[in-house]
């Protein structure tokens, strides 16, 4: 089958506008910094601190843009989140054009970070809606790889245009998220499966009380710690304690990016045919290696190698995590439970650096045993995922709203219950019923089917 006709026409829409939109995004963040320091004579700690309220503001953009997806659709809000983006980005042109001062760009900021962030779960959301069984893992992994592909090519335009001028910088940001909406009108369809409904906040509170759902937000709040170890900490290590430039460390994003260019869709599919707490285990013991081994050898080759294993992981565990993720939620709350997944998995991304840098000052001596200790945290987080199948179905059976067929295939236990009803009618003599895998939309939808099955 030709890869193009392997998804809906829609889920390729979606990874299209994710990579034009973080692409244009891309070619800013990176140099916002640079530009309150230079430009406005911030100190690095006061910008610091001011991204930080920025990251919160994204945070609260991940649970606001999942919630409206179920209320009002998950086209409308995707859209929402490109302009919005799209008019803080033209705000901070307009104040960089006038030089204004820097609490003139505060507002303007914190309105790209909050709206910008309802992208991610009205993506997500859209692909879930679209696919289901392994194929929705390909599906996580191929809008994956066309963000990375974006956020891979930004940098290297935006640094090109920064030494130049930064409000033109700003405007072509703001161009290419209005593009991306334009795509986004002209091709992106909602899901008809997509029912909207009129919740309320504390559902994500609700859902939070699902034991399935809330070990693996736990688990992959720890993860999310080992995967901020990457951006920050180890292009630390390597300049600060390998004596390296800073030129040679872009390496370290190249392999990074390239590797998950090339072979995210490929993972994502044989990934996708195994049981998914145990591919997430998997890939947990992988970070826990990759970072553990990072600091025997004071070589950056070393380093560079444990980065290659380190992508691996996140191939392995990124998509993973959603593609479960959006299978233990009720079909009328993704948007949300995905959403509130998004911001648990930030909060694990953004306290790693802080306990990266920690360990590295209090094991300065002896950089090898801080980089054990960071890739220890892999472990507890592989068997908190092992435990998902132990956990009862759900706290609030009403609540379960997703058919048992996704379920089986998202966990890998469609083949077991096969067989296990094929003994059954062969022990009958009759013919097994309900076992040639109906469609998500077909299953029976009734009971409290739980989020991964039959409990073992």
């Amino acid at each position: 089958m030709p890869i193009t006709s392997r998804y809906p026409a829609t889920v390729w829409a979606a990874a299209a506008v994710r990579m034009i939109a973080t692409g244009g995004f891309s070619m800013t963040v990176p140099f916002l910094g640079v530009f309150f320091v230079e430009e406005l004579e911030l100190s690095p700690t006061a910008v610091g601190v001011y991204f930080a309220g920025i990251y919160l503001m994204g945070c609260l953009g991940l649970v606001w843009g999942g919630d409206l997806c179920d209320r009002i659709g998950r086209r409308p809000v995707l859209a929402i989140g490109l302009v919005g983006r799209g008019a803080g980005i033209v705000g901070l042109a307009w104040c960089a054009h006038v030089e204004a001062g820097f609490w003139a760009f505060v507002p303007f900021h914190a309105l790209s970070a909050l709206l910008g962030h309802f992208q991610r779960p009205a993506a997500q959301a859209i692909v879930a809606d679209l696919t289901d069984g392994p194929r929705r893992a390909e599906a996580l992994g191929l809008l994956r790889a066309a963000t990375n592909l974006g956020w891979a090519a930004g940098p290297v335009a935006g640094g090109f245009v920064a030494q130049r001028s930064y409000p033109l910088l700003f405007v072509i940001t703001a161009a290419l998220l209005v593009a991306a909406g334009l795509v986004s009108a002209l091709t992106v369809r909602e899901p008809s499966s997509a029912r909207p409904v009129s919740p309320r906040w504390r559902d994500g509170l609700k859902l939070l009380r699902r034991p399935r759902y809330r070990r693996h937000c736990v688990a992959s709040l720890i993860v999310g710690i080992a995967m901020g170890q990457l951006v920050v900490t180890l292009p630390l290590y390597a300049v600060t304690m390998l004596g390296e430039t800073k030129s040679v460390v872009g390496w370290l994003f190249v392999v990074n990016g390239g590797l998950v260019f090339l072979f995210q869709v490929p993972i994502s599919a044989v990934t996708g045919r195994r049981r998914a707490v145990h591919v997430l285990a998997a890939g947990s013991i992988l970070y826990a290696v990759s970072y553990g081994f990072a600091g025997v050898l004071p070589s950056f080759a070393w380093l560079m190698g444990c980065v290659a294993l380190v992508t691996l992981a996140e191939m392995i565990v990124s998509p993973t995590q959603v593609w479960l993720a959006s299978s233990l939620l009720p079909e009328d709350r993704r948007g949300l439970g995905l959403g509130l997944f998004a911001m648990i998995l930030a909060l694990g991304e953004s306290a790693g650096p802080l306990l990266g840098g920690l360990a590295l000052d209090g094991w300065a001596d002896h950089p090898a045993i801080a980089w054990m200790l960071l890739g220890a945290l892999g472990i507890p987080a592989a068997m908190l995922y092992l435990g998902i199948e132990r956990d009862p179905p759900s706290a609030t059976p009403s609540d379960d709203a997703h058919p048992q067929a996704e379920v089986d295939a998202a966990m890998g236990l469609a083949d077991e219950v096969e067989d296990e009803q094929l003994a059954i009618a062969r022990d009958r003599g009759g013919a097994p019923a309900g076992i040639d895998h109906p469609p998500a939309e077909e299953a029976d939808p009734g009971g409290d089917r739980g989020a991964v099955g039959p409990p073992a």
